[in-house]
């Protein structure tokens, strides 16, 4: 069972996103922030992808996202990015950073999910 760690500080998106996410077979982990993240990367077994809110309080996704490229080994975990509003420098900062791909918050559950399924049948296979 593949599994993934959700990054998000906004409570209500961060279960959704567990919860549909469980449905599709994935083992989900959830943190508040960034930083509550690293602690957990430590204390489990390396998810196979990582979904990450870009505006977090404690420590934003490109901050996390720096500090998870530069360490050997977590540096090859996919990561896609999800915002609530565009902010088109800290997406393309993502980006060359390594992040696989990223999605707006304002669509629908539905739009979501099939956008991660879209990024990850790319990633994983």
């Amino acid at each position: 069972m593949p599994r993934m760690l959700v990054i998000e500080d906004e409570e209500l998106l961060r279960n959704l996103y567990s919860e549909l996410l469980e449905m599709k077979g994935f083992h989900v982990d959830t943190s508040v922030d960034g930083k509550s993240a690293l602690e957990i990367l430590n204390d489990i077994r390396k998810p196979d992808i990582i979904l990450l809110d870009i505006n977090m309080p404690e420590m934003d996704g490109i901050e996390f996202l720096k500090i998870i490229k530069s360490n050997d080994k977590l540096k090859r975990i996919p990561v896609i990015l999800i915002t609530g509003v565009i902010q088109v420098e800290k997406i393309s900062a993502g980006l060359d950073l390594g992040a696989v791909g990223y999605i707006e918050k304002a669509n629908s559950p539905v739009e979501v999910m099939s956008k991660i399924e879209m990024i990850l049948g790319a990633v994983l296979n």
